[in-house]
């Protein structure tokens, strides 16, 4: 599993402070998104600093994770995904040796990825 260089952590730290910043209250928001994108990055560094799984792979979790600037190898790390299962993943998706912004324009209907 391939680390996460420091400056990209920064870069993940500074997007959830700013998130936290501009919605103190998001806890209490009924905007959904806003939730989930402020989890899964919580998650990630929370992942990061235990390098613990954060659960299992979903593809609404996928297509979050490409739309808020993860790449493939970090998505593989974080849900400590080999090599192989994380190809044969893919490749059940149709996602194998694709481009992010065709995968996420081809998948609209998970506009919020749940």
């Amino acid at each position: 599993m391939s680390k996460m260089s420091k400056e990209r952590k920064k870069e993940i730290r500074r997007k959830l402070i700013k998130l936290l910043n501009e919605n103190p209250n998001w806890l209490d928001s009924d905007h959904t998104e806003l939730k989930k994108e402020i989890q899964l990055l919580g998650q990630f560094l929370g992942y990061n600093s235990k390098n613990k799984k954060i659960g299992d792979l979903t593809l609404e979790k996928y297509l979050k994770l490409l739309s808020l600037g993860f790449n493939n190898q970090e998505i593989k790390g974080i849900y400590q995904l080999s090599e192989g299962s994380f190809k044969e993943w893919l490749k059940e998706h149709d996602f194998y040796r694709r481009n992010v912004d065709e995968i996420l324009n081809e998948n609209k209907e998970f506009k919020n990825y749940d």
